[in-house]
């Protein structure tokens, strides 16, 4: 026969579980519950988003009201405005009394050029103008000499005249009493007429001779006169072979060696007006023709922000680049010759206008796709772009005040509608 397990059989306590099995139900229950009803959105928007980013990884924006500045950056170094190149005026041999780099005052002597040639021309033609001056002034002393003869003439003429006419009175009451004859009051006559044309002629002498000398003076002086200019460009010349300085400054390079024979126009050193300083900038091509002279500027120099002025552009382009010249507004101390800055020229400004913080995702859709943000996800939208600036960017439509955007690159995910962020 066999046996059933009835003996190893144990009835159990039912009463003994029955509570505590269900509060652990009830408890479990509930808590999956509660975490599903907060996961469910979260799980809900990843699965219905194409990508998944995190919030560390990306840069937001949100879309503002007010005024936009269209301004471009450039980068600039300083130049002086004043920076003039001297040299040497003639052939000869220089002497330096400054270095390079040395301060300077206005009228302070930089360096001369000895020119042999020049000076030795410059004794000859001042030899030539002593000798014309002294010639001048004997010719003087002759044309008063030869004038007083000439009056001398002409009054011993009309002496004779006056005489002859006395002779012809006392002929005239002679012939009428027949005191005289007829012969001799002819004789008397031609006495009368010879001494008129001697006192006429006396005059034309003394009126044509004047007229010569005066020429012949005025002649003379005009030759001093040229020698005198030739003389003067001369000195004058002399005069340039010394170089001063012509404001307060430094020293730039020296371009020769101390008593070095030079030629003409060769280099000698340049000067720095330490007091006028402008900032050379390079330009992309692209701005070239929306600059205009007299544009507002900011030039940045550390962490000062000084205000300037576009005063000139270059019509050149060079390396797709164009040159400017940005005058500061005011006197700037501390400045070096070359030193790097960083500066804005104002292009053009617009208020009361859409505008959002500029960043990668203007040049890597062309301005035309943005990912507004909406709680933990991001959609794409199309939007339209104007007028932008170093910092901002206009936004013409697609987006409204109060809106968030990533402006960081979109290269990644440019093709996904929708995007979850997560840690935002």
């Amino acid at each position: 026969m066999i046996r059933d397990t009835s003996a190893q059989d144990k009835a159990l306590n039912r009463n003994r579980y029955s509570l505590k099995g269900k509060l652990s139900f009830v408890f479990v229950l509930s808590f999956v519950v509660g975490i599903s009803a907060y996961a469910y959105p979260k799980i809900s928007e990843l699965y219905r988003s194409e990508a998944q980013l995190d919030a560390s990884l990306l840069r937001f924006a949100t879309v503002q009201r007010g005024d936009l500045e269209h301004d471009i950056a450039a980068p600039g170094r300083i130049v002086a405005a004043i920076n003039p190149t001297f040299y040497a005026r003639a052939d000869g041999t220089v002497t330096l009394y400054v270095r390079a780099g040395d301060a300077v005052e206005q009228g302070q002597k930089l360096a001369s050029v000895d020119s042999p040639q020049i000076n030795s021309l410059l004794s000859q033609e001042s030899s030539t103008l002593e000798a014309l001056a002294l010639a001048i002034g004997r010719q003087k002393i002759e044309l008063k000499s030869h004038k007083l003869s000439l009056k001398q003439a002409v009054e011993v003429a009309h002496v004779d005249l006056l005489a002859a006419q006395r002779e012809m009175s006392r002929a005239d009451a002679s012939m009428d009493s027949h005191l005289i004859s007829d012969v001799e009051y002819r004789q008397i006559e031609v006495v009368l007429d010879k001494a008129k044309l001697t006192y006429e002629h006396a005059k034309q002498v003394q009126a044509l001779e004047n007229e010569r000398l005066e020429f012949e003076l005025l002649s003379r002086q005009e030759e001093h006169f040229r020698q005198k200019l030739i003389v003067e460009d001369l000195e004058r010349q002399v005069s340039e072979l010394t170089v001063y300085a012509p404001f307060r400054g430094v020293v730039g390079t020296i371009d020769v060696e101390q008593k070095q024979a030079v030629v003409r126009n060769a280099p000698l050193l340049s000067a720095v007006d330490m007091s006028a300083f402008e900032v050379e900038v390079q330009i992309p091509e692209i701005y070239a023709d929306l600059l205009g002279q007299g544009m507002a500027a900011d030039v940045s120099i550390g962490n000062e922000t000084l205000e300037a002025s576009l005063v000139a552009v270059s019509p050149e382009v060079n390396n797709g680049q164009v040159s400017g010249r940005i005058r500061f507004n005011q006197n700037v101390d501390g400045l070096r010759q070359n030193q790097r800055v960083n500066t804005r020229i104002l292009i053009e400004s617009k208020p009361d206008v859409l505008k959002v913080k500029r960043g990668p995702f203007v040049s890597s859709s062309g301005g035309k796709i943005a990912y507004k943000v909406e709680g933990n996800t991001a959609n794409r939208i199309n939007v339209s772009l104007g007028l932008s600036s170093i910092g901002e960017v206009e936004v013409l439509s697609g987006l409204k005040a109060g809106d968030r955007i990533i402006i960081s690159s979109h290269e990644q995910y440019a093709k996904n509608e929708r995007l979850f962020i997560t840690n935002l």
